[in-house]
């Protein structure tokens, strides 16, 4: 949602759906006549720029709250789990066996981020402190700075797949996954000092 009233849900084979009345009556339409791809996500940059990352590579930007959708050019033909954008330009797509792209001039071109995750990535989202955390199969947590410069990361000892994550409180998230719902104390699974925020021997 953008305002209260507006709002966008996407899905399995295209689906899209809109609505003008907070949710009262939704319509329905295409982000690409010829694409009939899932669309697994959608974020927003703080101009209202929104970018869908979608199955087989697919990745879309509209600069106009929706109303028009462009085809980007992939940097990978696997499906994309997730997408976040922040900043004026800055756009990160994760997916299939740890696919990981930046994006900083909106999604024209694409640069893999450095990794040695091998999992599906499945959700990724923006800290209190800045950094970008993603979660993805096998327990799998992915955390860096915007720059990429500096990277860790963590398997859970059960190794059960992560849907998705939340950070309830700084450097306190919540998982969503094959086992259930957990918490996690970033500070305690991550050395202190790859995390911002942390206090000195937590």
């Amino acid at each position: 949602f953008n305002t209260p009233e507006d709002g966008i849900a996407v899905g399995a084979y295209g689906y899209y759906l809109y609505t003008k009345d907070g949710g009262k009556t939704w319509h329905d339409k295409l982000v690409n006549e010829e694409h009939d791809f899932h669309l697994n996500a959608i974020s927003q940059n703080p101009n209202r720029e929104l970018y869908i990352a979608g199955e087989s590579g697919n990745i879309y930007r509209s600069v106009d709250a929706g109303e028009n959708w462009t085809t980007l050019s992939s940097p990978y033909e696997g499906s994309f789990f997730d997408v976040l954008a922040w900043g004026d330009s800055h756009v990160v797509v994760a997916g299939l066996r740890g696919h990981f792209y930046l994006s900083d001039d909106k999604g024209e071109s694409w640069n893999k981020i450095p990794s040695t995750v091998q999992t599906s990535l499945n959700s990724i989202i923006q800290l209190k402190n800045g950094q970008l955390l993603v979660v993805g199969h096998a327990g799998m947590l992915l955390l860096t700075n915007t720059e990429f410069s500096q990277t860790a990361t963590y398997q859970l000892p059960d190794r059960k797949a992560l849907a998705d994550v939340y950070e309830f409180r700084q450097n306190q998230v919540l998982l969503v996954g094959e086992a259930g719902i957990s918490t996690i104390d970033l500070c305690v699974v991550f050395q202190s000092e790859v995390i911002i925020g942390c206090q000195h021997g937590q």
